[in-house]
């Protein structure tokens, strides 16, 4: 889920600095680090289309699930929790029920 969080914030900044679409959507398909399964749902980033593949707040509660489990282990997640707080941001403004890729929608927020 980290990478869906990565990938807005990737798309938000294009966007906010005027990059054309076209080339900001191949730069992320070629771009190695954006997993195969992120493919299908970068238009939904791109255009703001997040209806419900996977809700913000059960994303939320995964990555802080797996936080703990690791916490409780001694073992310090801290990447997972800073997911945790975005998808927790974005269920709090409205996106509760709204696909993990509405997590852009914050950075678009304070961009405006």
């Amino acid at each position: 889920m980290s990478g869906v969080a990565v990938v807005a914030e990737a798309v938000a900044a294009g966007q906010a600095a005027g990059l054309d679409e076209a080339m900001l959507k191949d730069f992320l398909l070629r771009w190695p680090t954006v997993a195969p399964a992120l493919h299908n749902r970068l238009d939904a980033i791109l255009h703001g289309d997040h209806r419900g593949w996977f809700a913000t707040r059960l994303g939320a509660k995964d990555v802080r699930l797996i936080a703990e489990v690791a916490e409780s282990k001694g073992l310090r997640l801290p990447i997972a929790r800073l997911v945790e707080q975005r998808y927790e941001e974005a269920a709090g403004h409205g996106w509760s029920d709204s696909d993990i890729t509405a997590v852009v929608e914050l950075l678009r927020e304070r961009h405006d």
